[in-house]
């Protein structure tokens, strides 16, 4: 950040994790974020700057973009990801059920906001991290930040890899963020989801008559 002279480190781990067939990590763990005076941090031993000294604006845009980089490129917003690795599997759990991040805030305010205007507003119940959707066929979690979607809370993921052309925008109202692919999405599911008697698309019927 050139106009205050200070360097944003954010400092990764990538302990015993894969690597890919290009050699590159599969995974990496985030550490510390440290700030150094300068344009670049010139060695190991350069004293990084207390934090009370850091201007507002420099550390609000850092963490903002901090906070997008993870949410974005997180295992935790995989449903089905899956590891041996035990300290990875704690965090996964950690942040596809309990983490919070401000766009999954978001949407949960625009969906109270817009459901009750919706003709399936009494088969839906948003909380801190789903969207809980009562269907005909069984009850499904819409997770907030990825829109995947879960059945009857046993962990078992409905694989949708797109909305049937005749389940799109039933919703006749104003979405406010309309650049919000996943708040899209996430109607689009809940709207389908809601008539799930309805689905004729075959692949996502079956995985809801096995499943539920």
């Amino acid at each position: 950040m050139d106009k205050w002279n200070i360097t944003a480190e954010l400092a990764v781990d990538r302990e015993d994790h894969p690597l890919t067939e290009s050699m590159i990590y599969k995974y990496i763990t985030t550490d510390r974020l440290r700030f150094f005076k300068g344009k670049e941090r010139l060695s190991l031993d350069e004293e990084t700057l207390p934090l009370e000294s850091i201007p507002q604006i420099v550390l609000s845009e850092v963490m903002r973009d901090i906070d997008l980089f993870i949410s974005v490129c997180s295992i935790g917003n995989d449903p089905n990801w899956r590891s041996d690795n035990s300290k990875l599997n704690k965090y996964w759990e950690t942040f596809f059920y309990k983490t919070i991040n401000v766009p999954t805030l978001t949407r949960q305010e625009i969906l109270l906001q817009i459901l009750p205007d919706l003709g399936i507003a009494k088969q839906c119940h948003v909380g801190e991290k789903f969207l809980e959707v009562t269907g005909r066929l069984g009850t499904y979690q819409i997770h907030l930040s990825t829109g995947s979607v879960l059945i009857d809370k046993k962990d078992q993921s409905l694989c949708i890899l797109e909305i049937p052309d005749d389940n799109r925008n039933k919703f006749n109202v104003f979405i406010p963020y309309e650049d919000d692919d996943y708040l899209i999405v996430i109607l689009n599911k809940a709207v389908m989801l809601a008539y799930d008697d309805e689905i004729e698309d075959e692949e996502i019927r079956n995985q809801i008559l096995k499943r539920s």
